[in-house]
């Protein structure tokens, strides 16, 4: 049995989490992107990219990566968040990490790579996110969506983690 991620199950959810989610993968020539609004604040735009992922050397786990931007809208550039999953033999969310970089700031990530039971990582990673001295101290307070990355990061984290199976 090998574990796998299901791109259209994926986009499936998030279709059903999000607000003015799009029909599905948008092609950008050389990748794939599915674009939302924020399900509380329709004037967020956020872009998921098509995640990567790799299967483990004994195919008995898989490590996901996907891309999450934040659009600021021409001409401030937009924020980028990097999220990576990791997925034991069963299909279970064994750890995540996440790093947030917005425009020209150091990156935002908690010290550790983030465990815990499969249902609790993407909150605990979201948590890690928003108690990150440089989030809490720059933009925590901010009133154009980057406050809300830490949370979109766990929604992407979680219908992920709904989308990984083993087959």
């Amino acid at each position: 049995m090998t574990v796998v991620f299901d791109s259209s199950l994926f986009r499936s959810k998030m279709s059903g989490r999000f607000h003015d989610c799009s029909d599905g993968w948008r092609d950008h020539g050389s990748s794939k992107s599915i674009g939302y609004r924020d399900p509380d604040d329709h004037d967020l735009h956020y872009w998921t990219w098509f995640p990567d992922h790799t299967d483990s050397r004994n195919e008995d786990g898989l490590f996901l990566y996907m891309k999450i931007d934040h659009d600021r809208h021409d001409p401030k550039p937009d924020d980028h968040a990097a999220l990576m999953l990791f997925f034991d033999g069963d299909a279970r969310l064994v750890a995540a990490s996440a790093v947030i970089q917005m425009k020209n700031e150091d990156p935002v990530a908690p010290s550790d790579l983030t465990t815990g039971s499969p249902g609790e990582i993407p909150a605990l990673l979201q948590q890690g996110l928003e108690s990150a001295s440089s989030f809490r101290s720059n933009y925590s307070e901010s009133n154009d969506g980057r406050q809300n990355l830490p949370s979109v990061i766990r929604w992407n984290a979680e219908l992920a983690a709904q989308s990984v199976t083993r087959q």
